[in-house]
């Protein structure tokens, strides 16, 4: 799993997660507006986008569903992040792979990543 986009509207979070996803020799592509994710999305399909669920003016959790049910993405794994797990507590009716609580550790957020990674090497098999 190599190109990840991240979708968040803090943009200290995407040049970190830029940092550290490079550093881990990712492919790494940060949107903090949904036209540039939209833009992306006709141009590339990233193995894992991560969608914070209050992006902008617009609620993640809705673009993530939006995604799941496009033929195109139903491959790409979706894992949702917020700072309110109350929001993050619905998460399988959207369609999103897994869930990531703000804040998070970079050794917790890598390890879910090489857990999606297997699980798509499990499921080519």
């Amino acid at each position: 799993m190599s190109n990840i986009l991240i979708a968040d509207d803090s943009q200290d979070l995407l040049e970190m997660l830029y940092l550290v996803f490079k550093r881990n020799n990712f492919t790494i592509f940060t949107v903090n507006n949904r036209a540039s994710l939209e833009e992306y999305l006709q141009r590339i399909i990233p193995s894992v986008i991560i969608i914070d669920a209050y992006f902008r003016e617009h609620d993640g959790r809705e673009i993530c569903k939006e995604l799941k049910q496009n033929k195109q993405f139903k491959n790409t794994h979706i894992i949702l992040m917020s700072g309110n797990p109350k929001v993050l507590q619905d998460y399988k009716d959207y369609y999103a792979d897994d869930i990531l609580e703000k804040p998070f550790s970079i050794e917790y957020l890598l390890s879910k990543i090489e857990s999606l990674s297997n699980e798509a090497t499990r499921s080519n098999k």
